[in-house]
């Protein structure tokens, strides 16, 4: 999120660098959220933005607190006329915009997440959800949302400890607090990245030393000039760029996704009164994009989400250029518009200042209760085609059903888990008794992946004569087995997936299915010892691939093509793979690793691509008209059913070729 760019309330000093440098920071974002992939760190921008909100409001509410002026109702007054009354224009036109986009059960979830994003607190929805840089946050056209939810909590807690601070003791005590907090902050932070990096990514606590480098230079006064100052700056900027450049922040660590960026923010921040601090950063174009950056940045993704919706997640460096170009023209439009003409400072009359808090309280009730009842009165109306199925009737417009349903018959919470905020499903659960049971007389299975297992796995189970086969299973959400370790950014993944391949080595399975999608897994050196040394144990081993990975949910496709009067629905256009002339569909690039370790080892290949999307096409419904998708990647109960058909002739086949040897 963006700080105000109007001269700081109590500052006698106001710098145009700093203005500069939130342009850089939201140029980055805009580059970033493109997805040309050249700025695959783009997204560092918004950890520059909290350096720079905890710089100049650490400014401006201790100059206030040493002057015996400031008034804790009237920073929190000044905050909401500052940034609510363009966040609420910018949601109600995205409502808008989106009612021409979006099916039914997608608005239905734009107007529960505005209402968040109107009390500044979609950071939480969002932490429910997926992941930032899932492939379904491209159609969220709200997600960016979540960096106001931190800032403005931020705002809540700040000017408090301040206060505390400064009557313990004033200045000396204000700044062994915000050091203290700002440790305490990071340490959390590095303690709990590998088990719970979307935590850390959305929660505000995880993100206070970020705000407290910051502040620490304003409050020590910190500044540095002349040649050491240029050379600061200089330096900073590289590194942003560079780290822009050269980290991915989907998939890096947290040094290079969110502490190195402050760093190198505070370098520059320490020389921001420095010469070419003003050349570079002060100059009239950096200032103007800077000062209006805050609404570029509420506008920019709402109108790149319609562009990835309507058009295509594939972006060209022409349509990159235009989305950019529209992001930085609506934004001064808001800026403009609604942005400056709410904000006040000190010297705003009484009265304007009541009647704009009035103005911004009246617009956020009136949004949230149009969201609330929008969204309760949200229904799918359903042409006379869509009678034949009434399966797919009862399943809109939400996908809790289907998903609830696949999670009771994958065991989730015995042998299928997740991350660890819901306790239910989590892996400290995790029971080898119950996950690797072996019964006598009969063929044991066991399936081992990530949240893919389950369409395999309960496929086996619905359509596998069980007096005959016993099929087990210890999965885990977005843990891919055998992936080299250093890889895996889930400890508590890392330590489960070390277990759950010892047991399967030292266990009396007859076959191992190792399920994945198999994306960014890096070497398979350890994939391929450990397959080798189930076969050393007589283990036969098939790995399963191919599953289908779309960048729109499959079940609005269904819904959306109902709505247009069409019954069946190809989800072939939405597949998620890069297409060139080497890249033929039946054989996904993320795949290719994996097979050629089939190769390689002599395990059987079983690769689920052809069977869910033959003849380039991608059916979302089974022949006799049942989802096979519940979102965009995972397999409903008769989506699992429909795949085990084609995977059990290859079960029996290798393990009745075992018996006649």
């Amino acid at each position: 999120m963006i700080m105000s760019s109007n001269r700081p309330e109590a500052s006698t000093t106001y710098y145009l660098g700093l203005d500069g440098l939130r342009a850089v920071a939201v140029l980055l974002v805009l580059l970033f959220h493109t997805q040309l992939g050249f700025v695959p760190g783009g997204s560092i921008g918004v950890d520059v933005f909290f350096c720079i909100s905890g710089y100049i409001i650490t400014t401006q509410i201790y100059q206030l607190i040493e002057r015996g002026k400031f008034r804790l109702d009237s920073f929190w007054a000044r905050r909401v006329a500052r940034l609510f009354p363009a966040v609420l224009a910018s949601i109600a036109a995205t409502i808008l915009a989106f009612s021409f986009v979006f099916p039914n059960s997608a608005l239905q979830r734009l107007y529960d997440v505005s209402i968040y994003g109107a009390l500044s607190i979609s950071n939480f929805y969002f932490l429910a959800e997926s992941g930032y840089f899932d492939a379904e946050s491209k159609f969220k056209p709200l997600l960016h949302t979540w960096s106001l939810g931190v800032e403005f909590q931020f705002y809540l807690i700040w000017p408090l400890l301040l206060m505390a601070s400064y009557r313990l003791g004033g200045r000396y005590v204000a700044v062994v607090s915000v050091v203290i907090l700002g440790i305490a902050s990071l340490l959390a932070s590095v303690y709990a990245f590998p088990a719970y990096p979307s935590e850390v990514f959305f929660m505000m606590p995880f993100r206070i030393y970020q705000f407290s480098l910051g502040a620490v230079i304003a409050l020590m006064g910190w500044e540095v000039r002349g040649v050491r100052g240029s050379l600061l700056v200089c330096a900073g900027l590289i590194g942003l760029v560079l780290n822009a450049i050269l980290v991915d922040t989907a998939s890096a660590g947290l040094v290079e996704s969110h502490i190195l960026p402050v760093v190198f923010s505070v370098m520059i921040l320490l020389a921001i009164r420095s010469e070419l601090a003003g050349q570079v950063l002060g100059n009239r174009a950096m200032v103007s994009i800077g000062q209006a950056s805050y609404s570029i940045y509420l506008v920019h993704w709402p109108l790149m989400v319609i562009y990835f919706y309507g058009v295509s997640v594939d972006v060209s460096l022409q349509a990159a250029s235009l989305l950019i170009a529209g992001s930085l023209l609506l934004g001064y439009a808001l800026h403009y518009l609604v942005e400056k003409p709410f904000r006040f400072s000190k010297f705003t009359p009484p009265a304007r200042r009541a009647t704009t808090l009035k103005a911004v309280a009246v617009s956020a009730v009136a949004l949230i209760s149009f969201a609330k009842l929008a969204g309760a009165n949200q229904i799918v109306v359903w042409p006379e085609e869509a009678n034949k199925s009434p399966t797919l009737q009862e399943s809109f417009p939400q996908k809790s059903g289907l998903a609830i349903d696949v999670r009771k018959r994958a065991r989730y919470g015995l042998c299928a888990f997740s991350a660890g905020r819901n306790a239910r499903f989590n892996v400290s659960g995790f029971d080898p008794k119950k996950c690797f049971q072996v019964q006598d007389g009969k063929a044991n299975l066991l399936v081992i992946g990530n949240s893919i297992t389950d369409s395999i796995y309960i496929g086996l189970m619905e359509m596998l004569d069980l007096d005959k086969f016993a099929v087990s299973q210890a999965s885990y959400a977005g843990c891919q087995p055998a992936k080299k370790q250093e890889l895996v950014r889930n400890e508590e993944c890392r330590n489960f997936d070390d277990t759950r391949l010892k047991l399967a080595l030292n266990g009396d399975h007859d076959l191992i299915i190792l399920v994945s999608q198999w994306f960014s897994f890096g070497p398979t050196d350890e994939l391929v010892s450990f397959i080798e040394g189930l076969q050393k144990r007589n283990k036969k081993v098939i790995i399963v691939s191919g599953n289908p990975f779309f960048n729109r949910s499959a079940l609005e496709v269904v819904e959306q093509s109902f709505q247009n009067g069409i019954f069946e629905v190809d989800m072939f256009k939405y597949l998620i793979m890069k297409r060139n002339s080497t890249d033929l569909p039946e054989q996904p690039p993320a795949d290719r690793a994996v097979r050629k370790v089939a190769e390689q080892t002599g395990a059987a290949y079983f690769n689920a691509f052809p069977h869910l999307c033959p003849n380039s096409t991608c059916p979302g419904t089974t022949p006799d008209g049942q989802l096979i998708y519940y979102d965009n990647r995972h397999l409903t109960v008769d989506g699992s059913r429909y795949l085990a058909r084609a995977l059990i002739p290859v079960i029996e086949g290798l393990l009745n070729k075992e018996a006649s040897q």
